[in-house]
C-alpha cells in the first residue's frame, strides 16, 4: 500500500510544518498505514476485504497507486459508524456490504467460475455494468450462510453508496491530496500566529505553499 517514500517530499514537508494541525497530521498520517492496528475489530472476513478492494480498484484510477480501501471501509464498519443517512431501500451499512459482497461473488462463480477478486479486469467491470443496469439477481445463500439476499434494485443503489465511500477515501488519501497540490489542510490551527491563507485569487500562491510540478509526460 501506499507509503510516506512515495509522497513528494515537499508536500511531506508541509504535512510535518506547524502549518498543519496535529491532529489533521495525525489524520494523514493514519490514512498511509497498510496494515491492521494489532487488536483492531473487524468487520469483514478476509475473503469478504479482498472482493471489497478488488471492487474499489475498479471504481477509481489506480495507476501507478495503492490504497487499502477495505482496510478503511471495515474500520468504519467494525465501528458501526454511518455516514448520517443512507437509503431507505437499503438495511444497515454492514448487512448492506456483507449481502452485496457475498451476491457479486456468487454472481462471478456462477457466470465466470472464479471468485470476482481473481477475475480480470475487463470481466470485473462488466460484473459492476449488471450492478449499475439494476439488473443483478444476487441469488440464494449457500446453506447454513447468515449474509442477508439483496434485491438487484437494493444492490444497484448499494453501488452508489460503494462509489461515494471509495472516491472519499481516495480523493482524502495524501497521495492524492499531493498529486493536486492540495493546500487546505494547512489550517495552523494549533497557532493563534498563523492565521491560514492571505493570497486570495486565480492563481495566487503564498509563499509557504509547495510548488506543483510538471510531471515530464506533461510538459
Amino acid at each position: 500500500m501506499s507509503t510516506i517514500e512515495e509522497i513528494d517530499p515537499s508536500y511531506l514537508a508541509l504535512i510535518d510544518s506547524d502549518r498543519v494541525s496535529a491532529q489533521t497530521r495525525e489524520v494523514l498520517l493514519k490514512r498511509l498505514q497498510s496494515s491492521d492496528e494489532p487488536g483492531r475489530k473487524t468487520a469483514l472476513s478476509t475473503e469478504e476485504k479482498k472482493i471489497l478492494q478488488a471492487l474499489a480498484e475498479c471504481v477509481v484510477p489506480m495507476a501507478g497507486r495503492s490504497i487499502d480501501f477495505a482496510l478503511s471501509i471495515d474500520a468504519r464498519l467494525a465501528e458501526g459508524q454511518g455516514k448520517g443517512w443512507r437509503y431507505s431501500e437499503l438495511p444497515p451499512d454492514l448487512t448492506a456490504y456483507r449481502g452485496a459482497l457475498a451476491a457479486i461473488d456468487r454472481y462471478a462463480r456462477r457466470e465466470f467460475r472464479t471468485s470476482f477478486a481473481e477475475l480480470p479486469l475487463e470481466k470485473k467491470n462488466q460484473t459492476l455494468r449488471v450492478i449499475e443496469s439494476g439488473e443483478m439477481e444476487a441469488g440464494e445463500p449457500d446453506s447454513g450462510d447468515d449474509v442477508p439476499s439483496l434485491s438487484a434494485t437494493q444492490m444497484q443503489r448499494w453501488f452508489q453508496d460503494l462509489r461515494g465511500d471509495v472516491t472519499g477515501i481516495y480523493m482524502s488519501h495524501p497521495e492524492t491530496l499531493a498529486q493536486l497540490w492540495y493546500s487546505g489542510i494547512a489550517d495552523g490551527a494549533d497557532s493563534a500566529a498563523l492565521s491560514g491563507f492571505v493570497q486570495l485569487g486565480l492563481g495566487k500562491v503564498e509563499a509557504w505553499e509547495p510548488k506543483a510540478k510538471v510531471r515530464e509526460n506533461e510538459s
